[in-house]
């Protein structure tokens, strides 16, 4: 099973002690306007599902009320619920030197809020799901294992 080794990232101070978070680069695609755009995404453990701040909606050549309205929203700490739009897109994982993909999901609907202070999260549903992933805090990293999909040939000699 191939692994990959992302160094987490300092993101600041409290008091003494420094901040650390598992950030990892992806490039997100959406498949309606054929553009992409490179971010480093939250590897968000407690996020049930992926969530994408507007600015990127409108890099990716959307404006975000122009998804599917999602009547939930999204709800994050303290229970406090956000509208969102759903938008068709496509995350993949790059390498942790950013030179190349490692791994292509699936298109799937991402909810999409209109703040643009958040950062590109990655939850279980369409990112996390996909691997078994070690967050090594006392080394400052996070370990991402994936099985490669097997060819369509070897599928059916079976």
């Amino acid at each position: 099973m191939p692994h990959f080794i992302y160094p987490f990232t300092h993101v600041g101070n409290l008091g003494k002690d420094s901040i650390y978070r598992p950030y990892v680069p992806v490039m997100v695609m959406c498949p309606n306007t054929g553009l992409a755009q490179g971010f480093m995404a939250l590897v968000d453990t407690g996020a049930d599902a992926c969530l994408m701040p507007g600015g990127v909606t409108r890099i990716l050549g959307n404006a975000i009320n122009t998804g599917k309205s999602n009547p939930n929203g999204a709800t994050g700490v303290g229970a406090t619920k956000m509208p969102t739009w759903k938008h068709e897109l496509i995350i993949t994982l790059m390498s942790p030197d950013k030179r190349g993909p490692i791994w292509i999901g699936k298109t799937l609907e991402i909810d999409c809020a209109e703040q643009t202070n958040l950062s590109v999260l990655l939850g279980t549903i369409g990112f996390l799901e996909n691997f078994k992933a070690t967050f090594d805090y006392a080394n400052k990293r996070l370990i991402l294992e994936f099985e490669h999909p097997k060819p369509a040939k070897e599928e059916e000699k079976k």
